[in-house]
């Protein structure tokens, strides 16, 4: 078969191969996951050096076998540096480099964020109210176990905003390359800012406890503890929770666009964001719609199994 007969007999082989993986699915929805642009055909290039780095490496050990002996000899000779796949250059094509991914372990952030955000906010609310008179109040800042969980409060904030640091990579990990450089910024900065909005809102709710237990402050005047209170409530349910919807709404159309989350999740993040950036009163329970929808969006990464492996801007599975 000489060069010119064996490119057609290729390009018939591969038209069939393709013609038959898209009879297996929906030949619309494959063709719009691969989209308009060459991530596959790179991919599918950058394979194609490997896979012909290894076949040189093959050719190369059993001959090495053939030439010095008997072949079992084969499998010494394949170990050695000239047969890897590296053999001519070192090291594997620029468009094969494999980035370092974030564990799969990662989708247990969110439910982390969950509970310890959960946990935070229930401590940091046992504290007087505003119709608190002044021996209540000093009641409260003087006792051993109201202030002790006060604080406990306060230091599981910061870990309840790594949590969520966490959870942002592991949504980024399951984009992977298909991230759009639009969506990534809102995506990251709505998250950062969440975070933000949560730390001001913690260190504003314990700031007048920790001032009375480790600095030795006087007991604050009813008036204080209100003005603290509402400030620290208006960081967490005007700014805070208004990071929170741009976050949902971002992660949303990002899952929906490229099909990583089941639609339910889709409409359920969009409904719960609206409602969060048109309220404008302070119910507590509307604090509870974000966690549960990070715990959702957990259980989802969790139960698609382990990432991708990125190949140039492509996306090839590890079971392949």
């Amino acid at each position: 078969m000489d060069r010119t007969a064996l490119a057609a007999y290729a390009r018939v082989c591969g038209w069939a191969l393709a013609r038959a993986h898209a009879r297996s699915g929906d030949a619309a929805a494959i063709a719009g996951y691969l989209g308009s642009g060459n991530s596959l055909d790179r991919a599918m290039a950058a394979f194609a050096e490997i896979y012909a780095d290894q076949n040189d490496a093959d050719s190369a050990a059993l001959k090495h076998a053939v030439d010095t002996g008997p072949l079992a000899g084969m499998a010494t000779a394949a170990t050695g540096p000239e047969h890897t796949p590296r053999g001519r250059s070192g090291r594997y094509p620029p468009s094969a480099e494999r980035p370092l991914e974030t564990p799969r372990a990662a989708g247990v952030a969110g439910l982390a964020f969950a509970l310890l955000f959960l946990a935070s906010l229930l401590l940091l609310r046992n504290q007087p109210s505003g119709d608190s008179t002044a021996a209540e109040i000093r009641d409260f800042y003087i006792g051993e176990d109201a202030s002790r969980i006060t604080l406990v409060g306060v230091y599981l904030a910061p870990f309840a905003g790594i949590a969520f640091l966490w959870f942002i990579a592991a949504i980024r990990n399951l984009i992977g390359d298909r991230e759009d450089r639009f969506f990534a910024t809102v995506f990251l900065g709505s998250g950062l800012l969440f975070v933000a909005m949560l730390f001001i809102s913690a260190g504003a709710g314990g700031a007048l406890m920790a001032a009375v237990k480790f600095q030795g402050e006087p007991v604050p005047s009813p008036d204080t503890v209100v003005t603290i209170r509402s400030l620290a409530f208006g960081f967490l349910f005007v700014y805070a929770m208004r990071m929170a919807a741009v976050f949902m709404i971002v992660v949303s159309t990002i899952g929906m666009r490229l099909g990583i989350l089941p639609r339910w999740l889709v409409a359920g993040g969009y409904c719960a964001a609206l409602v969060l950036i048109l309220n404008v009163s302070y119910v507590e329970l509307l604090v509870l719609v974000f966690p549960g929808w990070v715990a959702a969006v957990s259980v989802v990464i969790l139960k698609a199994g382990r990432p991708p492996v990125h190949v140039s801007g492509s996306l090839v599975s590890r079971d392949a």
